[in-house]
């Protein structure tokens, strides 16, 4: 089991301003990783704060001084809503879903190498019966409800703000989700 979180974070629940720290494996890699998925307009108003940060360390150091870019600024805040489109916890066919077809399809084709070199059909059907048997696992209807388990209607917002290097994150839930 992975560790319950990944760094320090805050939940509050926005409507009575209840705290608590993040206890949520999910959470904590959503908010690790933001870097990796920032909206390109907070990407850009970041660099913008960056920038402006160190225009105004160039104005108070001595001419010459060389000034590196800093790596934090001051307190920059996102906040993300759920879709209004999208229906939460429904999956989305994306290239990442279908790709588990082309592994399956080149995971066969290996497996048929040994088949079509010295005719040693083992390793083919183990696959065979190992991929169906994943395939199956996966179609389950449990499997479903508990990968895709999440809050339909929420009746306060509950942002997640992360004590992190350059920005803090608001996750916020809204009277939206379906």
């Amino acid at each position: 089991m992975p560790p319950a979180s990944e760094g320090p974070c805050l939940v509050i629940t926005a409507k009575n301003g209840y705290l608590r720290y993040n206890a949520s494996w999910v959470i904590g890699r959503i908010l690790r990783d933001y870097e990796s998925w920032m909206d390109p307009g907070v990407r850009m108003k970041l660099e913008e704060m960056l920038e402006q940060r160190r225009q105004y360390m160039r104005r108070n150091t001595r001419k010459g001084t060389p000034v590196p870019k800093p790596g934090q600024t001051g307190l920059c805040i996102s906040i993300y809503e759920p879709s209004k489109s999208k229906t939460a916890g429904e999956p989305s066919y994306d290239l990442i879903y279908w790709s588990g077809l082309a592994v399956a399809t080149v995971q066969l084709a290996v497996a048929a190498i040994p088949f079509a070199t010295s005719g040693d059909w083992s390793i083919l059907i183990i696959t065979v019966c190992g991929t169906i048997f994943a395939f199956i696992t996966g179609g389950l209807p449990q499997w479903k409800a508990e990968k895709w388990a999440c809050r339909r209607k929420s009746p306060n917002g509950m942002p997640a703000v992360p004590r992190c290097r350059r920005t803090r994150k608001f996750l916020a839930e809204d009277q939206h989700w379906n």
